[in-house]
């Protein structure tokens, strides 16, 4: 199996993905998160104006709720990383 490299993989994002994980990973940092988690991103992914995953929960669910369980959960993420990483 080859190996794909970070920046391989980031060239392979579309402009709304590569935007929102470098969002996440300014969130990540200002946060003094450790690891940049799914959540970040997720989070970052509803900061934006419109993706898939908004047309899916105006079908299926409630964006609200989702940030709000998000908020949650990276409110018990640790906070007091000197460095960060990305989620393995």
């Amino acid at each position: 199996m080859s190996k794909l490299s970070r920046a391989d993989l980031f060239r392979k994002l579309n402009p709304l993905l590569y935007k929102s994980l470098e969002s996440a990973t300014t969130l990540a940092k200002i946060r003094g998160n450790p690891r940049i988690e799914l959540g970040h991103w997720l989070n970052q992914i509803l900061n934006q104006n419109d993706s898939d995953l908004h047309r899916v929960l105006r079908q299926f669910g409630d964006a609200g709720l989702l940030l709000a369980d998000l908020a949650t959960s990276l409110e018990k993420l640790p906070n007091a990383a000197s460095s960060l990483d990305f989620f393995p």
